[in-house]
């Protein structure tokens, strides 16, 4: 009998610095304590993480890559804008891609799949019950990139890290609008994995689609109050 070697677990190193104050900023872009438009004040975030200058500008680097941040020559960095036409681009694409993420999982379904969707369906409805959006908005990514890992598609993987940023600061709106929207996305989530599981492709369309343009008008409503 052959014995397999193990496969080596997936190496995963600790964020770097640059990384850390990216992701402590970007949660300040998202939720908008630091607006569209608006400079970000490097000295102060020195002095408020006790780091130099050095690590704040490679942040604002990353953070340039992921669309929330622009970089002016001799300007400094100001958040990237984030207006109305931004949403409508963003739903037009989050339909489209979730639609052809759910047809490719529904084709490699397999039951033991289940599981994995259902534990991140039961961190989500703890998550909601608390209140704490930012864990609301990292367990829907980490649901899409199941189902992408599922799906066995690696560009497709690659453009939902790339978007998840500009996605968040939508949701974000969309989940401070109130408790109603907390619940449904809460909802979505769990009748779309049900109707993965029956293999009902259609169905699965109707409730991307209906969510899509729900969250789309909450969101778009916050711009004009």
């Amino acid at each position: 009998m052959k014995i397999q070697n193990p496969q080596p677990a997936a190496f995963k190193p600790p964020l770097g610095l640059a990384e850390q104050i990216a992701d402590y900023v970007q949660k300040q872009i998202v939720s908008e304590q630091l607006a569209p438009g608006e400079r970000i004040p490097e000295a102060q975030i020195t002095r408020e993480l006790d780091v130099s200058r050095g690590p704040v500008r490679e942040a604002l680097q990353v953070l340039s890559r992921r669309h929330l941040v622009d970089l002016l020559p001799r300007k400094g960095a100001r958040v990237s804008e984030f207006g109305p036409g931004d949403v409508e681009a963003l739903y037009d694409l989050q339909e489209v891609l979730i639609n052809l993420l759910v047809r490719r999982v529904s084709d490699k379904w397999n039951a033991a799949d289940l599981d994995k969707f259902r534990h991140l369906q039961s961190a989500l409805i703890e998550a909601a019950e608390q209140g704490e959006p930012f864990e609301l908005l990292e367990l829907s990514f980490e649901f899409q990139l199941t189902a992408c890992e599922i799906a066995g598609n690696s560009y497709l993987t690659a453009l939902f890290v790339d978007l998840h940023p500009s996605f968040s600061r939508a949701y974000f709106r969309a989940l401070a609008a109130g408790q109603d929207e907390i619940r449904g996305l809460e909802q979505f989530v769990g009748h779309l994995i049900t109707n993965i599981a029956a293999g009902e492709v259609n169905e699965c369309e109707r409730l991307v689609h209906d969510m899509s343009q729900r969250q789309r008008q909450v969101v778009l409503a916050t711009f004009s109050r």
